[in-house]
């Protein structure tokens, strides 16, 4: 068995899994950057700078390919620099296609494994896979953190496989909660451990940096002035714009609740339709105000508390910076594009509106709807099923979801991670 990796989460997870596969002849890596090498316990690592400056050749289905890839790069461009992509970014997408693909042929390479399936040379990466026939695994972080890791043969987020799942939840809506399966000395992503060698990954991708290991195109450079800015803004600069007058507190009338996100966020720069946090909080604030509950509710907005925006509201809606869960559990109803507040909202009784795309935006669990029919839905909102949402959670936290973070997994968690593997390796070719 042949398995290559691409970008992992800053963790050895992947290694790990790998490490429970006796059967892996080979593991090789391409990294986007050299600060994952300190990651890879494997064979042999590639790194896509060196890749695109000596591999310069692609193919009309190459360029066809990654003109239409969705990728978390190509949607930033078109939206905050308002332009397409360059020739010269489109040969460096096109290059790697090209690349990709070779090497999984010539390499015999049986599984692929990459943390987050939007950056761009995941995404095309994803494509090529489907074309070529070749298994993948997508990591991201755990939906119940710090405690939980995301591994999904399809996507993740609104490219899950729980997205389409033909499941009745409710099956699983009186079963025991029980405890995160985990090491008893855990070192998650927020832990010193983890701290300690994200800083080493950052000195390793500077150095490669400076000797053209790393991508041209950067999913995150990873500059360390954009975190001392937001530091400054965030806790020494004063923050003058609509929500400096947000209340501390719990509204007094009852409310209908809209958590806001960032703009550059992947999940409402892909995963929606909208264009721009204003934009969107004007139809919001439109289609609540001319609904039934105008009269007996206030909206109540929360900015995402990375977001340094200045929006300017109705005189009539709130602005908050008061705890999010008891936001939630107070509220009305809420209303979402695709923030992981939903998670929250789907431990209460409450109607849950999503207008974007989401491995929870279903039907059975809560009310997909778009602006235009928000007005309605608000004010007369479908029954809500406890049962199914109950089940659902039940369903992500002990079936779907990998216990353990970071660099800390118990070895009956890699396991079943490497049981899953060896099972999708096997489907595929008992379907060749």
């Amino acid at each position: 068995m042949n398995i290559l990796t691409l970008d992992t989460a800053c963790s050895p997870f992947f290694s790990l899994i790998v490490a429970r596969l006796p059967e892996v002849e080979t593991f090789t890596a391409i990294f986007s950057k050299a600060g994952y090498k300190h990651f890879f316990k494997g064979d042999r690592c590639e790194y896509l700078g060196s890749i695109l400056r000596g591999h310069t050749n692609y193919s009309d289905r190459d360029l066809e390919l990654v003109s239409a890839s969705t990728n978390h790069y190509s949607a930033y461009v078109r939206k905050f620099e308002s332009r397409e992509l360059t020739q010269q970014e489109l040969a460096w997408f096109a290059s790697f296609a090209n690349y990709f693909r070779h090497y999984l042929r010539e390499h015999h390479i049986d599984f692929v494994m990459m943390h987050n399936d939007l950056r761009w040379q995941h995404s095309i990466a994803r494509d090529i896979c489907l074309e070529e026939g070749v298994p993948f695994c997508v990591s991201e972080l755990g939906l119940f953190r710090p405690y939980t890791t995301t591994l999904d043969f399809h996507g993740v987020n609104a490219n899950s496989s729980v997205a389409t799942l033909d499941v009745d939840f409710s099956q699983f809506a009186n079963l025991d909660e029980m405890q995160f399966d985990i090491p008893s000395s855990y070192h998650g992503h927020e832990s010193k451990t983890s701290k300690l060698n994200f800083g080493y990954f950052l000195i390793l991708s500077k150095l490669g940096g400076l000797l053209g290991r790393n991508s041209p195109i950067l999913h995150n450079a990873f500059r360390i002035r954009p975190y001392l800015k937001r530091f400054w803004q965030q806790s020494v600069k004063s923050r003058v714009h609509t929500a400096n007058n947000a209340l501390d507190t719990l509204p007094d009338r009852p409310y209908v609740f809209f958590p806001m996100q960032l703009e550059n966020d992947t999940q409402f720069l892909i995963h929606s339709d909208f264009s721009s946090n204003q934009e969107l909080l004007r139809r919001v604030e439109k289609e609540f105000y001319k609904s039934d509950l105008a009269t007996s509710h206030q909206l109540v907005v929360k900015l995402h508390p990375n977001d340094l925006g200045c929006y300017e509201a109705q005189e009539e809606t709130i602005f908050t910076k008061a705890n999010t869960t008891k936001l939630v559990d107070r509220a009305a109803s809420i209303v979402s594009v695709n923030s992981t507040v939903c998670m929250e909202a789907l431990e209460t009784d409450k109607p849950l509106f999503v207008l974007g795309r989401a491995f929870f935006a279903r039907e059975d669990v809560c009310q997909p709807t778009s602006l235009d029919e928000l007005s309605s839905a608000l004010s007369a909102p479908k029954p809500v099923s406890v049962n199914s949402r109950r089940g659902f959670l039940h369903y992500l936290k002990y079936e779907y979801s990998i216990h353990g973070a970071g660099f800390s997994y118990t070895e009956k968690q890699l396991d079943r991670v490497a049981n899953r593997i060896r099972t999708n390796i096997q489907d595929f070719r008992s379907k060749q």
